[in-house]
């Protein structure tokens, strides 16, 4: 039993399927209830590898249209919730006699397909067997050539210890008039809520002239609206020329807009940037991020993540005195808490992505100081993305990116290998405070070179973890005890993957859970669980399952170790009470 909130874990969800439905055309919508609570507690891994099915299936079999997935609350007493699920399509639909059926058994017959999402390869009959475990249900309602709508609904206990809402309230734009221009029904009625929800006045409008109408009424009746929400994907005149309308008349040019887009090219970014929009936002937009860009616009009540103090401004520049753009192309989510503390920190602004598809569409959209790239990512790797990234600089005529290189190996060949694949620089993980800096001095400085780096070493002293945290300077102290209390959360989850994979020998996921759960041990200094990891990742390219299993089991044992020692330096630091 975890405390989570759901609303993260479905956006989390969302954009793992966004790369594909935007190649398909086709809109990923998330619907949350406003009453829904945020913390509850159960078990957030065995929900994920649900909805990865259902969204996967509802996303292969969908090929115009749109896929919704909502959350409701239905009940709440004193200490449970009920929440309903629903994953909603506009696909081919299931004939009435195959609805039993596609629960019963896991065979070929199926609907399910093996996914690379999240590693899971669930079919629906075992959707429906994780489901029971949760005391829920699960249920399909569909009709052929209309789509389908799966429901899952379960029981919940309430958080006891919820903690500090996300969200915060602004009583400043109480009353801010927005008005919302999107041709997606779905799409406007969920952005006219959250609006609504903020305490803001919203209305909305279908098409591009409507909206017009709509701002020109009411700049006539003195009640001009504020901020005007664009959907770039509309018939007929899309968000970019709607912009540039609003702004050619006289009484209309002083409003602030943001533009929604499932995807922007870079001269459709310099547009928006010459139009004057406050910010273009890929779809679908989190809750969160849409009212913190909101906040920014208005310059009022931002979040404290958005909020860091500008670095004072000493002569010569270094990486912590002039701020950069930097994306970090990183999957494991204790990693990308690192290095965006520590980015952060450091005054520069962060865009996180999980795959390299994404970080090929993100250098598309806008110019960055540095990439930070792992190696090895599910889907396009590292190297495989980097290699995209050149060929298109070298077709549009681009500035050279600097690629910084991320890996959790440390051995001699690494940085020469990383050289060959057009890479600038290259850091082992778990990469120290000065490390980081000493990168990001060479991006400041705009000194793109191909020299040969300095190899790194061994990076993992012989000591217990305290005595490694003792060692650490106060920066990289901080940066430990904020990566423990993710990975106390991220871990165990991992482990859950891995013993699917090992069960389903499913040797590709077990070599990329090794992978990943090698670099968690990497940062807190754990050689064994490493070495182990290591091996594993051998014998799983080498097609050895039957060598690989045994260490599995070790390795799984020495993470549940790795897990209890984390979890007696944070109460022993005082943060183990932290979420």
């Amino acid at each position: 039993q975890l405390n989570f909130d759901p609303e993260t874990l479905l956006e989390e969800i969302v954009e793992e399927f966004a790369q594909m439905v935007r190649k398909k055309g086709i809109e990923l919508i998330l619907s949350c209830d406003e009453n829904m609570p945020r913390h509850l507690m159960g078990d957030p891994t065995r929900l994920k590898q649900i909805f990865y099915n259902l969204v996967g299936n509802a996303v292969k079999f969908t090929e115009e249209g749109e896929i919704i997935l909502k959350a409701e609350l239905v009940e709440r007493s004193k200490s449970l919730a009920t929440i309903r699920f629903s994953v909603v399509d506009t696909g081919v639909g299931i004939a009435e006699f195959r609805r039993d059926a596609i629960f019963n058994s896991f065979t070929q017959e199926d609907m399910s397909t093996t996914r690379k999402y999240g590693g899971t390869g669930l079919g629906l009959a075992i959707c429906k067997e994780l489901t029971e475990l949760m005391a829920g249900t699960l249920d399909v309602e569909s009709e052929v050539g209309k789509g389908s709508t799966f429901t899952l609904e379960v029981p919940f206990e309430l958080s006891a210890n919820p903690g500090i809402e996300a969200i915060p309230f602004s009583a400043e734009l109480i009353d801010l008039k927005v008005l919302v221009v999107d041709d997606n029904k779905t799409n406007r009625d969920i952005y006219t809520r959250m609006c609504e929800g903020w305490g803001y006045r919203c209305e909305a409008a279908s098409h591009a002239g409507e909206g017009l109408r709509l701002l020109e009424e009411a700049f006539s009746a003195d009640d001009a609206f504020q901020l005007v929400i664009l959907d770039q994907q509309m018939a007929g005149v899309n968000g970019l020329d709607l912009a540039s309308l609003i702004r050619s008349r006289p009484d209309l040019k002083q409003l602030k807009l943001l533009l929604l887009s499932s995807s922007l090219n870079r001269s459709e970014s310099e547009r928006a940037e010459t139009l004057g929009i406050a910010r273009a936002l890929s779809k679908p937009v989190k809750r969160a991020i849409l009212l913190e860009v909101i906040l920014e616009t208005f310059g009022v009540g931002a979040l404290e993540a958005v909020t860091e103090p500008e670095p004072k401004q000493p002569s010569p520049p270094k990486a912590d005195t002039l701020k950069l753009r930097v994306l970090v192309a990183e999957d494991n989510a204790v990693n990308q808490n690192i290095a965006k503390r520590r980015l952060k920190k450091l005054g520069h602004d962060v865009v996180v992505v999980v795959n390299g598809h994404d970080a090929i569409e993100q250098v598309t959209q806008r110019e960055f100081d540095c990439i930070l790239m792992d190696i090895q990512m599910p889907g396009l790797d590292g190297y495989e993305a980097t290699r995209e990234i050149r060929r298109i600089e070298s077709k549009d005529g681009l500035k050279r990116n600097f690629i910084v290189a991320m890996t959790a190996h440390a051995m001699q060949g690494d940085a020469e290998k990383c050289l060959a694949n057009d890479m600038d620089d290259y850091v082992s993980k778990p990469f120290r405070a000065e490390q980081l800096k000493e990168v990001l001095d060479k991006a400041v400085e705009r000194k793109v070179t191909h020299a040969h780096l300095e190899q790194h070493g061994a990076f993992m002293p012989s000591k217990t973890l305290h005595e490694y945290y003792q060692s650490l300077e106060e920066a990289d102290r901080e940066d430990l005890i904020a990566a423990a209390q993710v990975m106390r959360r991220s871990v165990p989850q991992d482990i859950v993957k891995l013993e699917y994979a090992i069960r389903e020998k499913d040797i590709e996921l077990i070599k990329f859970m090794a992978h990943t759960l090698k670099g968690v041990a990497g940062i807190f200094s754990d050689r064994n669980v490493f070495r182990l990891g290591g091996e594993i990742e051998i014998a799983c390219s080498e097609g050895a399952l039957g060598k690989a299993e045994p260490i599995c089991r070790e390795f799984i044992r020495d993470l549940d170790q790795m897990i209890e020692d984390v979890e007696i330096l944070l109460k022993s630091t005082g943060e183990s009470e932290e979420d």
